[in-house]
């Protein structure tokens, strides 16, 4: 982002929203959209607004067994097909979902939920 003031809102923000458990006590960690899954820290507006894909790279706590979380990417309001992914038993499960980038100018937004449906975590990117 090109404003840390405001980067820091959105941090702070995010920070007082409780995290969200599902049935089996998997909890959402952190996650931040990137362009590309290598990459740990939030990519720049610069760096989205070139990349041809744009990732969500996340980590969600399982303290139980073995499960499944789904993850619904929007595009512009629409829903694309959801994809369902595994996670294992781990405090820091780390996970990456991708769609292929279209025009700047749009408003993206992922959300994960576990498989009834109990949302963990939306994220909204808006690529200008």
């Amino acid at each position: 982002m090109k404003n840390p003031l405001f980067a820091s809102l959105l941090l702070s923000a995010s920070l007082l929203v409780p995290a969200a458990v599902c049935a089996d006590g998997v909890t959402f960690v952190r996650g931040s959209f990137t362009s590309g899954p290598e990459r740990d820290a939030p990519s720049d507006e610069a760096a989205m607004r070139a990349a041809r894909r744009v990732f969500y790279a996340f980590e969600l706590n399982n303290p139980s067994a073995p499960t499944q979380v789904r993850v619904q990417w929007t595009y512009d309001s629409r829903p694309l097909p959801a994809q369902t992914l595994d996670v294992g038993h781990a405090p820091r499960w780390r996970l990456w979902s991708i769609i292929p980038r279209r025009a700047v100018g749009h408003v993206i937004e992922v959300t994960i939920q576990d498989l009834a449906g109990a949302t963990l975590h939306t994220e909204r990117l808006e690529l200008r």
